[in-house]
């Protein structure tokens, strides 16, 4: 019988908070997380708010995506977990998984999750002052480590982030995901994507050469500081259609209307800015 692939462990970690500690998102309940959670009082944690103005320009080699146009390999499980929607892959076949260079490693796709809340806050990073109503959570595993090793060294990790505006239109290259919410409307259901679910689908013309970049960490319990983030510049649609599709997933004290951390300060973090051409592909 084969064992629990390590990207599939790796996201119980990732969310150890929701699966053996109850942990909430309004403010009194944050407060308490670095009490329940050291790290998450730690000085190099996430989210952050980004200025546009005091960004570091910087000579950063683009991003290199293997595997993101093919399809995430069967089965491909979306699941409520009180907390998000978060899709995952049962295949133990981990050479079919997309891979993603940046800089001098190499990282394994482990996940997908996203944030939302009410109104046009709903996103974890704030650019300028501005939120966004969703934001996407690509999480990536640096291959060099093993899913026991990540959560230990600042480089274990890579998560891409990409905001979401509402639009009056359908997003199409979110029909893998909202039109199976439905299915998972209650805390801890699952259900099986069987459409073409795929992370460049995801993506869609998304400009995938400007983006920030910064150390952080996870943006819930534990709140390990393992993460290099890159949270892209550009911005992708979604409906309301398709935002209430997630605002009717229920957690532990009702419906998931907000899912998001608040800022955290930098701490004299540098954030620096690379630009470049539309990737397509």
């Amino acid at each position: 019988m084969p064992t629990l692939p390590d990207f599939v462990f790796l996201v119980l970690i990732y969310f150890a908070g929701s699966a053996y500690c109850q942990f909430g998102y309004s403010t009194a309940e944050q407060k308490r997380w670095a009490v329940d959670f050291p790290q998450c009082g730690g000085s190099s944690q996430s989210p952050i708010e980004i200025y546009t103005g005091s960004v570091i320009p910087a000579f950063i080699p683009r991003l290199k995506l293997y595997g993101y146009d093919w399809p995430l390999p069967f089965p491909v499980i979306l699941k409520n977990d009180g907390k998000t929607a978060d899709v995952s892959s049962l295949n133990t076949d981990v050479t079919r998984y997309p891979h993603l260079a940046f800089l001098n490693s190499l990282y394994r796709f482990v996940g997908f999750h996203f944030h939302w809340g009410k109104n046009q806050k709903g996103s974890e990073h704030v650019v300028n002052g501005k939120s966004y109503p969703v934001e996407l959570h690509i999480v990536h595993r640096n291959v060099k480590y093993s899913e026991s090793q990540a959560l230990n060294f600042q480089d274990g990790l890579l998560v891409l982030g990409i905001f979401f505006e509402v639009s009056s239109v359908d997003n199409p290259n979110l029909y893998s995901v909202t039109n199976y919410l439905r299915y998972i409307r209650a805390e801890n259901a699952t259900t099986t994507i069987s459409t073409h679910c795929s992370l460049g689908g995801l993506l869609g013309s998304l400009n995938i050469n400007k983006f920030y970049t910064y150390q952080g960490s996870l943006t819930t319990p534990p709140c390990s500081e393992t993460v290099t983030w890159i949270v892209f510049a550009n911005i992708l649609n979604i409906s309301h259609r398709q935002l209430n599709e997630f605002r009717q997933l229920i957690g532990t004290d009702g419906k998931i209307i907000r899912n998001y951390r608040h800022l955290q300060p930098l701490n004299g973090r540098p954030v620096y800015v690379r630009s470049g051409s539309k990737w397509r592909g």
